[in-house]
């Protein structure tokens, strides 16, 4: 298959599968796949060398699987806004991210408000709203979502937020309080990763572990703020440790959410890195594969 019938193929598929399927049945990498359909891969005719050197370029960037990711705590005051806050931040600039706010409360949206967000319709109260309506654009690659005025957050308008998320972002980040309320749990049915906020209590820590395994999803475990303590390592393959910022308060009140080299921002790359897997032996993985499908050998 030259390179320009590659990519006709890719566009002809993409009107009844979506990239993920494309990718596993083309045996190319996601990224290729999401190039091609974005019109940033232009292969010319007959050209297999040209094929092969675009092919490697865009393969070579990470690619970077779709996710709904659930930021949940075991206590309020764990700091688990903060972690959602400085994860968005940590993504935004390579993707497009939705940022939930489904903390409701009489005091309103704390994402709202370190967001300085203007007063919105929600999408999250029955009837279903229409998300690009009540979506604000926060960064250029960040939009956020808050809670309804009323506070209330309807299962359904949540399951229904997360298709249409899906469809309209390449990240969807649900902020969760601290309760196992159906909506809550509906949205960590969604999610297809889990990040547990910390802050290493052992009634905490209990009830972490407890939310952890009961929803068997693929998990993050960031310890903010009190490295070690309280953490049984042995039920997480991946912890993050957060120094404590004695600074963060008042940063967070001036809007600050991404200082390079700050305890978040550190670690809020971490969690970035281990949910995307950003590292340069997978960048290898996609290069051996396309050099395989182009025929160039392993």
């Amino acid at each position: 298959m030259s390179g320009a019938e590659l990519v006709e193929k890719v566009k002809r598929m993409s009107e009844y599968l979506d990239e993920e399927a494309i990718s596993a049945a083309l045996r190319i990498p996601v990224g290729t796949v999401r190039g091609i359909l974005k019109g940033e891969v232009s292969i010319d005719a007959g050209d297999s060398e040209t094929a092969m050197q675009t092919l490697l370029q865009v393969s070579t960037t990470p690619v970077l699987r779709q996710r709904i990711i659930s930021v949940w705590r075991g206590r309020g005051g764990a700091g688990c806004t903060s972690v959602a806050l400085h994860l968005a931040y940590a993504l935004e600039r390579m993707m497009s991210v939705l940022l939930v706010d489904l903390c409701a409360g009489p005091a309103g949206s704390d994402i709202g408000y370190y967001l300085r967000l203007p007063g919105h319709p929600g999408a999250l109260a029955p009837p279903r709203g229409d998300l690009a309506a009540a979506v604000v654009q926060a960064e250029s690659g960040l939009w956020a979502l808050a809670p309804t005025a009323s506070g209330s957050i309807d299962r359904d308008a949540v399951s229904h937020l997360a298709i249409e998320g899906r469809r309209g972002f390449d990240t969807v980040i649900f902020d969760l309080p601290n309760t196992d309320d159906d909506f809550v749990l509906e949205a960590v049915a969604c999610s297809n990763a889990l990040v547990m906020v910390a802050g290493g209590l052992p009634q905490e820590m209990n009830r972490v572990d407890a939310r952890k395994s009961r929803s068997q999803k693929e998990t993050v475990l960031v310890a903010n703020g009190c490295p070690g303590a309280g953490v049984n390592r042995k039920e997480y393959d991946r912890v993050v440790e957060i120094p404590e910022d004695r600074d963060l308060p008042s940063k967070m009140d001036n809007g600050v959410f991404h200082r390079k080299g700050s305890p978040l921002t550190v670690g809020a790359e971490q969690v970035r890195d281990y949910l995307f897997g950003m590292h340069a032996q997978e960048e290898n993985v996609f290069r051996k594969a396309a050099k395989m499908f182009l025929g160039g050998g392993a």
